[in-house]
């Protein structure tokens, strides 16, 4: 990620996002916090090469430490063992590191358990030092699971982790990989203590017009049209019908958008535990076809993410373009400023 890309990771809801980058495409991390939390960061560190960015305050008036860091494959160990001798100053019993370590911290974490025992025994070695664990392996003790596929070897690894001081990963409730369909990676969520639940707030309800693209929604448009015009008589007024064809249409609308966000959402998980199953089977008993069977669903999943996204853009186009200020706006502004000057 260049630094003149770093607009592109900013997403409605996430505006506290903090990065280290480069100008070459292939380096950048980044850490986001939401809106919904009161977050108060007192330092930031990044590096220049945009492998890490380390944050240190508050959110919700708990102390913690945050890093993300990626480490290169080829020299992940070399790199670890220099990068967070560096920032041991900064790692406390209130951190937690995430991120794309490239590198199996034991034996569990490959499919083959064909691991580097030198490297994987130096790594560990620095972690211990600084009192960071594995927070998923302890919690999840001998199971086998991977965050990455590598198609070209047909293994799985685990070398994306979330680590933290041994005091914060006591507060550690839960802890599981879920699939992230736009990337090769998996991600790794975790639950830390209580959390802080926040009522949510009202939101009025407002028509999504991408919805009337679905046929099922546009059938039942043209069904209640008709009942309308079908029980259209001289003794119901015009506005009393229109009333009354708003108040069904809202509602047909509001449940079939439900119907269809249900259907998505089962669509995907059906698609998940398909992959899930393949790759339990892969793991097993490695095989060609099961590997292109793996890579034709993820990309079904990316098709469907893809059209939701698209949705989302247009609805915030809609959006942006409802509230942003028109050109009859600004002229009647500056109308209305040149009489008062007069």
């Amino acid at each position: 990620m260049r630094r003149v890309d770093t607009h592109k990771v900013r997403i409605k809801g996430w505006n506290k996002t903090f990065w280290a980058s480069t100008d070459r495409k292939k380096a950048g991390v980044a850490i986001m916090i939401s809106d919904k939390a009161k977050a108060k960061i007192e330092l930031i560190k990044r590096d220049r090469e945009g492998k890490y960015v380390l944050l240190k305050g508050s959110i919700d008036n708990e102390e913690i430490s945050l890093i993300n860091m990626y480490a290169p494959n080829g020299i992940a160990s070399k790199f670890l063992i220099e990068k967070l001798g560096k920032l041991k100053e900064e790692i406390d019993s209130k951190t937690i590191l995430v991120g794309d370590l490239n590198q199996p911290l034991s034996n569990l974490d490959k499919s083959n358990q064909k691991i580097n025992k030198k490297e994987v025994k130096e790594v560990n070695e620095i972690l211990e030092k600084l009192e960071l664990i594995d927070i998923w392996r302890k919690i999840n003790r001998d199971k086998k699971e991977y965050t990455f596929f590598s198609a070209p070897h047909g293994t799985f690894t685990k070398i994306d982790h979330t680590l933290g001081h041994r005091n914060m990963a006591l507060k550690c409730r839960k802890a599981e990989i879920i699939t992230a369909a736009f990337s090769d990676h998996k991600a790794i969520k975790i639950l830390i203590g209580k959390g802080t639940w926040r009522a949510k707030s009202k939101i009025n309800w407002k028509l999504n017009n991408m919805i009337q693209q679905n046929w099922i929604v546009r059938e039942e448009i043209i069904e209640t049209i008709n009942f309308v015009e079908e029980n259209d008589n001289s003794k119901t007024s015009f506005q009393t019908l229109w009333d009354a064809a708003k108040a069904v249409l809202r509602g047909k609308f509001i449940s079939l958008s439900a119907y269809i966000n249900k259907l998505g959402r089962t669509e995907i998980k059906e698609l998940e535990m398909q992959i899930k199953k393949l790759e339990n089977e892969q793991i097993k008993n490695p095989q060609k076809k099961t590997k292109l069977e793996i890579l034709k669903i993820k990309g079904e999943i990316n098709k469907i993410e893809s059209d939701r996204t698209i949705e989302l853009i247009n609805k915030t186009r809609s959006w942006y373009f409802e509230k942003t200020d028109k050109i009859d706006k600004v002229l009647v502004n500056l109308k209305k400023g040149r009489r008062k000057a007069n």
